[in-house]
């Protein structure tokens, strides 16, 4: 007698389709499978210290202890404001590294919280840190301390060149995110402009590896117009596509995943675990349908809040002028 077809084990653990269906819907099922489910996350605190010791080595012969105690210290506040933000507002996939001969940055997935919540993640970093620098400025006048005002520039200097409208710094994702994501076209543009001018700061400073994350970025416009371009069709053609992963019909599912077909080509798809970048892809994809500019009144509130950081940055420089000269 023979067996009827058995379903396969998925990712999941649940069942997968019949093994008598093609192999385009069976990749599209495990697909849809690794989407819903929450992406594995590594260990926070492992990538953590692995991250911040491979940072602490590549900078060790640039500058002695103190200094890159110092440095350290100054980005984990930085990272931290991101950090808090993000755990508050329900991120998912949060975490927090450090980056070797560049400093640490904080990921986390915006599923389903409204941008102006986003915005103020990118805010969290930079604001907080110019105000402990004006903080730390003050002390250093009244106690004459070297040591004081060093940590009061280094505060000031990296949270303020954070607050540049450049992409990919704090600022320059704001604005994008406040102003130019509004329309494709502005998005791409603002993103060649500002990564040039990056370019070009990063060459007049002499700092290599800032100029190749600006190239870095030219480069990917490429890739950030067709995800534009599928964003911008698949919000036309699917309107239901804004809710939560869980809620979308097939048909919507199989948009995003044709969509992700698109993105990465036909090259490799059928091979071992690739459902798992589809999935990614898809995931990229169905965050920016559901992801619209904040309104009107809470983006002029939140370019407020940047204009007082900037505001808060020349103060901060001017009690840092009184405190060296005062030390």
């Amino acid at each position: 007698m023979i067996e009827p077809a058995q379903p396969m084990p998925s990712p999941a653990g649940e069942l997968a389709p019949p093994i008598d269906v093609t192999p385009e819907e069976r990749e599209y099922q495990r697909a849809r499978v690794a989407f819903l489910l929450p992406e594995r996350a590594s260990s926070g605190a492992l990538l953590l210290m692995g991250t911040l010791v491979l940072f602490a080595l590549s900078m060790w012969g640039e500058h002695d202890w103190r200094y890159l105690v110092l440095l350290i210290s100054v980005l984990l506040f930085h990272e931290l404001g991101h950090w808090a933000g993000m755990r508050l507002f329900g991120f998912q996939d949060v975490r927090m590294f450090f980056i070797p001969f560049f400093g640490a940055a904080v990921s986390g997935r915006n599923q389903g919280a409204e941008s102006w919540k986003e915005a103020l993640v990118l805010l969290l970093g930079p604001v907080p840190g110019i105000l402990a620098g004006c903080g730390v400025a003050i002390f250093s006048a009244a106690t004459k301390s070297q040591g004081l005002t060093e940590a009061a520039l280094l505060l000031l200097g990296l949270n303020g060149f954070n607050l540049l409208p450049l992409v990919p710094l704090d600022g320059g994702r704001l604005f994008q995110l406040l102003l130019f994501s509004r329309h494709r076209y502005l998005e791409l543009a603002f993103t060649l402009l500002t990564s040039l001018a990056l370019i070009g700061v990063a060459l007049a400073l002499e700092t290599w590896l800032l100029a190749a994350v600006g190239l870095f970025n030219v480069i990917g416009l490429f890739r950030q117009a067709r995800l534009l371009r599928h964003v911008h069709e698949l919000r036309a053609a699917y309107p239901g596509m804004v809710q939560g992963p869980e809620r979308l019909d097939d048909t919507s599912t199989r948009a995003l995943y044709d969509a992700s077909l698109a993105m990465a080509g036909t090259s490799g798809e059928h091979e071992t675990n690739a459902y798992v970048g589809r999935a990614r892809v898809m995931r990229e994809l169905h965050q920016r349908v559901r992801q619209h500019p904040p309104s009107a009144l809470a983006s002029l509130a939140l370019s407020g809040a940047w204009f007082a950081g900037l505001l808060a940055l020349l103060v901060g420089l001017v009690l840092l002028a009184w405190a060296s000269r005062a030390s």
